[in-house]
């Protein structure tokens, strides 16, 4: 969904490389630079009396990320910048990428972190079509964008080898380490690694993509084999199937997932909780279908998941202890253009949660807003100006959770957490900014 912006460098360029004193490339280069970003400001039901200036509202250890639209109280941004270069018939690409973070409103409180340094090379004289790569990198990524949830994320410090042609599809083989045993890109906690207690971690994964299986349908088959290094951390396996359906008729598509995971693997694919026991699984099954019919355009999904205690998303202790859970999902977002670039915008999202031995805690959310944009008529198009009320009710199950009380994915969990008189609505109204480029 992102795009580049390529820039050539051009003869008078390469002058002024020269005339500064540096070196000029002795070969065709091509600079380009992409990033993504989304920011706002909003006010809430319970701004005037002390609360934050945004609330969002999450459900969290549910499988399937947050229904986001009106629904992001973070500031956040990627920028990558990317060198593509040839000689002698070989193609590389080398990309950095920094990003910028604040959990809230203001940029003053924010961090920002190298997201992604690696390079790759390909056309070698010994695997002409083999792409090969090192470094930081998001890999493999598939998502659910109303949810802003990766369903496959391998993402980490490696390296590895792609496009490898066996029979009808492609193989990918990559290998990665991790001294924080987080995985995913990122800093982890952010807590400083204390020497000698061994957080290390290192992780396999396998992905095998564009296996024709039906007519406009391809199979994708990821897998992962972990290992940490803690004391008493665990091994850990998961696999997951992705079916990619072309729907011509409704100018969309289908993807649907299933997937499992044990031990200290996750079910992205990537690592989970280094000590999650060997015996301890999850799976799940996800569907996402979009479609883009003259002005009407949006995209639906349907999830459900089952973790068992001590599986790897799963870790807090209810009153009759460590316990499995089931979890579901379901809701959609639309667009309808009202004008070539105005549209009516809205989401409805339901979640649940079921600790076993538990009430089953419950969260809907609804927004409806306006959109300024580029092309109102196509879904994806972008920047994308935005005006909307969200509207957030859950049960007492839910407000009375204290693993919903805090901060998740950069949002709040739920507001108003305690165990008598706990919240279980609130009302937002705001303005935000969502662009890639």
């Amino acid at each position: 969904m992102k795009r580049f912006a390529n820039i050539g460098l051009s003869a008078v360029g390469l002058a002024v490389v020269v005339a500064c004193g540096m070196s000029a490339p002795a070969r065709a280069d091509t600079f380009g630079f992409n990033g993504y970003f989304r920011a706002g400001a909003g006010t809430t039901s319970t701004s005037s009396n002390g609360g934050n200036s945004r609330q969002c509202y999450n459900l969290p250890g549910v499988d399937a990320g947050h229904y986001r639209l009106g629904n992001e109280c973070n500031l956040y941004g990627e920028f990558g910048f990317n060198d593509y270069g040839s000689a002698g018939g070989i193609k590389y690409h080398n990309m950095v990428m920094i990003n910028e973070y604040s959990p809230g409103t203001d940029i003053g409180t924010s961090s920002a972190s190298f997201e992604q340094m690696y390079s790759e090379i390909s056309g070698v004289d010994f695997a002409p079509n083999v792409n090969f790569w090192a470094g930081k990198r998001f890999y493999g990524r598939a998502n659910i964008d109303m949810l802003d949830h990766f369903f496959v994320r391998m993402d980490g410090v490696g390296g590895g080898a792609d496009n490898i042609g066996i029979g009808p599809g492609k193989l990918g083989l990559a290998y990665f380490g991790s001294d924080s045993y987080q995985g995913f890109g990122d800093a982890g906690s952010g807590a400083p690694k204390i020497p000698g207690t061994g957080l290390s971690g290192r992780r396999f994964n396998f992905d095998y993509t564009g296996l024709p299986v039906n007519p406009g349908g391809t199979l994708r088959v990821t897998g992962t084999l972990t290992k940490s290094n803690a004391v008493g951390g665990t091994t850990g396996e998961a696999i997951s199937f992705q079916h990619n359906q072309d729907i011509k008729s409704i100018g969309g598509g289908n993807v649907l997932w299933l997937q499992f995971a044990r031990g200290s693997a996750s079910l992205a694919q990537n690592f989970g909780a280094p000590l999650s026991p060997t015996s301890a699984k999850a799976w799940r099954v996800a569907d996402a279908l979009n479609w883009q019919v003259g002005n009407f355009s949006g995209q639906a999904d349907l999830v459900y998941g089952h973790h068992d205690a001590g599986s790897a998303n799963n870790l807090v202790a209810y009153p009759n202890g460590l316990v499995a859970y089931k979890n579901s999902s379901i809701g959609a977002r639309f667009a309808y253009a009202l004008t070539n670039n105005l549209r009516v915008i809205g989401q409805l999202g339901h979640m649940t949660k079921s600790p076993d031995g538990n009430p089953t805690e419950k969260l809907t959310i609804a927004t409806i807003g306006l959109g300024i944009v580029p092309d109102a008529r196509v879904y994806y198009s972008r920047p994308e100006i935005r005006f909307y009320f969200t509207h957030a009710s859950w049960n007492a199950a839910a407000a009375n959770d204290p693993s919903n009380a805090g901060p998740y994915n950069g949002d709040n969990g739920l507001p108003g957490y305690g165990v008598n008189g706990a919240s279980t609505s609130g009302n937002s109204i705001g303005i935000q900014v969502e662009t890639w480029f």
